[in-house]
């Protein structure tokens, strides 16, 4: 694309040369007023000296306290980044999940919002469902976790396998008590389900759960050059470099580069953002920088009347959101001049956008006699900042104001009626003239006279953007003033900001706020001013900026206050209740004291674990006719002692000592009936109702009636008057429908008793107390449902796809429960090894989680 910026024109009769001509004139005779601070709502001005931040005054007077870092900290993964890692860890076509908590944005940023605010108890159901999603999807079919894998499961697999993945997730490598603990975990799912796919995929889930995936931990090592601080590990650089530039996770040359240790020198960093910059995936990343620094996630949600603006279609909102992100990626990323983005009008447009900008479809450039002035006078921006029905010169002003002079506007003091004044059908007026009775009064004119003033430069634009000549009919004055500037319109008003030194200024403020996840501290103000003076040397280049900034004292290192927490390398003593040891820090902490651990007591006649007591509190199993135990006294083990075999029961043990441990009692998919089903519940009779609250109730009854049994659903096939079910040992417990829509706002008992929000309510109200899952309800009481949830160890929530499901009955579609659905799941369960299976428990688009019922 041709650039046309005029900030250094060819020719002396080039009006915009004239123009900045006439504002350095103006400028040199108002250097010090350059950064004049807000005047306040009560009309006084305040700081009217504030110099020009690339040129400071006597540093006696403005001088910032010297340089010292702000702490590390934990730095949640924003849900963008979230989702970019999980899929860059994920094979290809692994399905997303969707319910993923929307992140909050302070300080205008998502990054400084995730690293201030807590992690609420909905986000970490959420983790945890998305998790088991995507491990589901790929450890549920063989073919995908052999290639996932690598190899077959066995101790040398799992160990090498679960390193290399934790290695990735975790970005550093991780330590071996680390992966020793998730081998045994992996080991202990797969005796407990006779299964090593189904450890590997339990362990495989708990590192994507773990603190070390979802948060960015930064701790820091001692800096040997800068004894005062800390800084960031190679392995913490990689990680901040990777969610700046790319808002994902490391790839596996940046984590090569971290394990060489490549990344805690000047050369090294430079290096890696040099070609992470080169990467496609920079463009994406600093685009969600640019996109939240303007506030261009409010354009799909921002309200316009529809009788007035019908134009405004989704698509519409789409075109004018990339055409703002393109053309900041067409300015910085190009190492061009950043400052053209408030002069040119280059630009790509979709048909609908250049309808609504009046050019042909593939036009390059906006009209020049609409005088747009950049970035500013794009429709996607004047769209933000207008109201329902008109433009909102206050809201224009407000945002350059605040995000391009990071100037501050305080509200409206309390009481103040800050609406418009109402027009008069009989005597129109344009906006700016109604505006002019809120600066007629003393008590807003401080904070309107600072706005006003700016946004009058864009009423040539309406409030979608687009242009116009006339307001109520009446001629449009887009003249004003930029602080003692006088700017003609929205063309003049954006070369007048491309050469404003505060906006550049503002600018690399709000790189570094974004950067490093935090509103700068006091002692972090040196820092900015010099990387926005190095911005201004280095001749306004985007990617210099990015390149000062990483390799900066303020991106590199941390407060020496955790010192206190753990020196990275250090030594220091510690006891045992079996004697004196040292412990050394790691990455994880201090780690175990090296002194003799207290052991396991055996029966050998010492005193293994140090409490001074011999053999105590030690047994073990022996034989006899239905087993035994024996006792350790003195060293030795004592004689058996045997009990009789007494009558099987429903207790997970062989009651009856013949072998077989609860025969009879187990889940069952069992061949039923409607009349059957409605001896229970005369609703439940196949005519009036196949599948229902009444069928549930009728279901559940005819299970409770069978040892072992306390509950059951389906019907899993149906036809004629035969109603297969499945009957489960479940908790049935009574939850209020309260507690249920607390969860799931639809499942009431009013709106919604069955469906899919009740099948997810009652899942998730389950699954948070400690069950596998649960379905139901399986009775109704006053203001109650009676849910069946099944415990921990004889269910498994399996993610799948609506296809998966639908192969085992065509009848199956996305949209929630149905009788072909119902028939479909069971009959999916029953492929991959279970009884029967139920749900859905979870949906979204062609995602949906089913819970599969062990014998």
């Amino acid at each position: 694309m041709a650039r046309k910026l005029r900030l250094a024109p060819a020719n002396r009769d080039d009006p915009a040369r004239t123009k900045i001509a006439r504002l350095n004139d103006v400028r040199s005779f108002v250097s010090t007023l350059c950064l004049l601070s807000l005047v306040a709502c009560t009309g006084e001005i305040a700081d009217t000296d504030r110099p020009d931040p690339f040129n400071p005054p006597d540093p006696e007077e403005v001088a910032p306290p010297p340089f010292d870092p702000a702490p590390a900290t934990l730095h949640r993964l924003t849900r963008a980044e979230y989702l970019s890692s999980l899929g860059a860890l994920m094979p290809e076509g692994t399905p997303m999940p969707t319910d993923i908590e929307i992140d909050t944005p302070l300080h205008g940023f998502t990054t400084i919002g995730s690293s201030e605010l807590t992690l609420s108890a909905l986000a970490v159901e959420q983790y945890e469902t998305a998790a088991r999603l995507v491990t589901g999807h790929v450890f549920g079919d063989a073919a995908r976790r052999e290639a996932f894998v690598g190899c077959a499961p066995s101790a040398e697999c799992n160990a090498t396998y679960l390193g290399r993945f934790a290695r990735m997730a975790w970005r550093r490598p991780p330590e071996a008590t680390e992966v020793t603990a998730l081998v045994e975990l992996a080991g202990s799912i797969a005796t407990r389900l006779a299964d090593p796919w189904r450890g590997l995929e339990f362990a495989t889930s708990a590192i994507l759960q773990s603190p070390h995936f979802l948060f960015r931990v930064e701790i820091g090592e001692p800096s040997p050059d800068r004894p005062q601080f800390r800084r960031y590990t190679s392995h913490e650089m990689a990680s901040r470099l990777s969610y700046f530039l790319w808002g994902t996770t490391p790839d596996e040359t940046l984590l090569a580069d971290a394990d060489a240790g490549a990344l805690v020198t000047d050369a090294g960093i430079r290096r890696a953002t040099e070609r992470m910059l080169e990467d496609p995936r920079a463009a994406g990343g600093l685009e969600r920088f640019f996109a939240e620094y303007v506030h261009l996630g409010r354009l799909q949600t921002v309200s316009k009347d529809p009788d007035l603006y019908p134009q405004l279609t989704a698509t519409l909102r789409d075109s004018m959101h990339q055409e703002v992100v393109r053309l900041f990626s067409d300015v910085a990323l190009s190492d061009a001049d950043f400052r053209r983005i408030f002069d040119t009008d280059d630009t790509v447009l979709g048909p609908e956008l250049a309808a609504h900008y009046g050019v042909e479809e593939g036009a390059t450039e906006l009209p020049a006699d609409q005088r747009r002035g950049g970035l500013l006078g794009r429709a996607g921006m004047m769209t933000l900042f207008s109201h329902a029905t008109v433009t909102s010169p206050t809201l224009r002003g407000r945002f350059v104001r605040i995000d391009l002079l990071c100037e501050d506007v305080p509200p409206p003091p309390p009481g103040v009626d800050t609406s418009l004044p109402e027009a008069d059908p009989g005597v129109p007026r344009t906006l700016r003239e109604r505006l002019a009775e809120h600066r007629s009064n003393a008590v807003c004119a401080g904070c309107h006279d600072k706005m006003d003033p700016i946004g009058f430069a864009f009423e040539g634009f309406g409030a979608l953007g687009e242009a116009r000549d006339n307001d109520e009919g009446l001629p449009i004055d887009t003249e004003t003033h930029l602080d003692g500037i006088d700017v003609a319109d929205a063309q003049d008003l954006g070369i007048a900001l491309a050469t404003d030194p505060r906006v550049a200024a503002c600018f690399a403020r709000r790189a570094f706020r974004y950067a490093t996840g935090h509103l700068e501290i006091e002692t972090e103000e040196v820092a900015v001013r010099e990387l926005a003076q190095a911005f201004a040397s280095d001749e306004f280049r985007f990617r210099a900026l990015i390149l000062t900034l990483v390799t900066s004292d303020a991106f590199r290192l941390a407060a020496s206050e955790l010192e206190d927490i753990c020196p990275r390398g250090e030594s220091r003593s510690c006891d045992t209740a079996c004697g004196a040891g040292t412990q050394t820090c790691s990455v994880s902490g201090w780690s175990a004291c090296s002194a003799p651990a207290p052991a396991p007591e055996t029966c050998d006649g010492s005193d293994e674990d140090c409490d001074g007591t011999i053999d105590e509190d030690l047994t073990r199993a022996c034989d006899g006719a239905c087993g035994g135990v024996e006792t350790c006294a003195g060293g030795s083990w004592g004689a058996c002692e045997t009990s009789a075999g007494g009558t099987e029961m429903c207790s997970g043990a062989d009651d009856d000592c013949d072998g077989i441990v609860d025969e009879g009692f187990r889940t069952e998919a069992l061949t039923s009936s409607f009349t059957a089903l409605s001896g229970r519940h005369p609703g439940c009779d196949g005519a009036g109702q196949r599948r229902g609250p009444e069928c549930n109730a009728a279901i559940s009854r005819l299970c409770a009636d069978s040892a072992c049994h306390s509950s059951g659903f389906g019907p899993l096939e149906n036809s004629g008057d035969r109603a297969d079910i499945a009957c489960v040992a479940a908790n049935v417990i009574s939850v209020p429908w309260t507690a249920l829509s607390a969860i799931h706002a639809p499942c009431d008992g009013v709106g919604q008793v069955v469906g899919i929000q009740c099948n997810s309510a009652m899942h998730r109200w389950c699954a948070s107390n400690g069950y596998a899952s649960g379905f139901g309800p399986v009775e109704r009481g006053a203001g109650q449902a009676h849910v069946a949830c099944l415990p921990a160890g004889t269910a498994e929530v399996r993610g799948i796809t609506y296809p998966d499901v639908a192969a085992h009955h065509a009848g199956c579609s996305a949209g929630g429960p149905s009788p072909e659905c119902d028939a479909a799941i069971h009959r999916y369960c029953r492929a991959q090894g279970f009884v029967t299976g139920f749900g859905p428990v979870e949906s979204s688009g062609a995602n949906l989680a089913v819970t599969c019922v062990l014998p």
